[in-house]
């Protein structure tokens, strides 16, 4: 939403919003709405990311257009949680380590699982995971406590952010 200032409603045409996905974009015209309607517009079907960077400009009836309004910027919350434990036993519950639900914003992963004894036993670079308990040749891995390294790729306003982690996740059968 903006501001329509008073002084310009009666020669006032149009608004055009723009918009630019991180700070380091150019701005690109997003849309207009007529000067007469509500001072209001909705970005809808954003789906990979919520964060941008929004400015208004105003249009009059000789089609002059004002300088940008302010910006306003929004940034994603981004949310990407591990499970500490999992259970492969084949009853379709917790059957796989992956991520909590309601993970959001992430571009990619690199994900490396190891031993106690530092040895890799998974890799992937699927941000599901979806890891079963087993190693590259198939083979099920015997209970116990596993280490993991994790690179996540969040999609924010200055770009892709990398954030290492690490933790330990118990597979129980």
């Amino acid at each position: 939403t903006w501001v329509q200032p008073f002084a310009c409603a009666l020669d006032l045409l149009k608004w055009k919003i723009y918009y630019r996905p991180t700070l380091l974009a150019p701005y690109v015209l997003l849309d207009s709405v007529m000067g007469n309607q509500a001072a209001l517009y909705a970005h809808l079907n954003l789906q990979a990311s919520v964060a941008g960077c929004y400015a208004v400009t105003a249009i009059d009836s000789s089609l002059n257009e004002s300088d940008f309004s302010n910006e306003v910027c929004v940034e994603n919350c981004n949310l990407y949680e591990l499970p500490n434990v999992f259970t492969p036993n084949g009853d379709n519950i917790n059957d796989v380590f992956q991520p909590l639900a309601g993970w959001r914003f992430v571009e990619s992963i690199d994900l490396i699982v190891m031993n106690r004894w530092g040895q890799e036993v998974f890799r992937t670079f699927d941000p599901q995971i979806k890891w079963d308990g087993k190693n590259a040749l198939g083979q099920d891995l015997e209970d116990g406590t596993y280490y993991y390294r994790i690179k996540i790729n969040f999609r924010t306003l200055e770009g892709i952010k990398p954030v290492d982690r690490s933790g330990v996740v118990a597979l129980r059968r």
